[in-house]
């Protein structure tokens, strides 16, 4: 996958639709990972650490009455084909309906993040890592709210 090309599949990410527009819990989970990988080298993130952090974001950004579940955006990222879930045992974390179990992916601690054909482009090309977080924050949020958003993920502010 190329640079252009990755950039589409942020641009079309497929997120439930909500009353209020589409829900911000994949480009925040995307937003964490990127800063994470910019500011710290961290190409995994653990279930644990993404719940406190994009778990209050999601709190404050997604629409009256959407769930605010890291679960679901965690597991689900994988179907965009950017993402990757280290996880032996995926039965036991997803519940009837398909949905993540938050309780055992805490328990479990699973880590996950972009795959490794994605993350050889962002280390190939590391100022996509900042067109894509800029992209997300333009796509997703209002303008307003983007320096809440990188302040919220700890960022050094060169994005936004």
């Amino acid at each position: 996958m190329d640079a252009a090309t990755f950039l589409a599949v942020l641009r079309k990410l497929r997120r439930h639709p909500g009353p209020a527009g589409p829900a911000p819990h994949k480009p925040l989970m995307l937003l964490y990972a990127l800063v994470q990988l910019r500011q710290h080298g961290r190409h995994r993130i653990g279930y644990r650490d993404a719940d406190r952090v994009v778990g209050s974001l999601l709190a404050r950004n997604a629409s009256a009455g959407t769930r605010a579940r890291v679960a679901d955006p965690f597991l689900r990222l994988e179907t965009d084909g950017i993402w990757q879930v280290e996880l032996a045992d995926r039965v036991e974390v997803l519940d009837g309906g398909g949905n993540g179990r938050p309780a055992i992916l805490a328990r479990l601690d699973p880590q996950a993040g972009f795959s490794d054909p994605i993350l050889a482009l962002l280390r190939h090309c590391p100022a996509l890592v900042d067109e894509a977080i800029n992209q997300l924050l333009d796509d997703n949020f209002p303008q307003d709210g983007h320096s809440a958003i990188i302040t919220a993920l700890g960022t050094d502010g060169a994005a936004g």
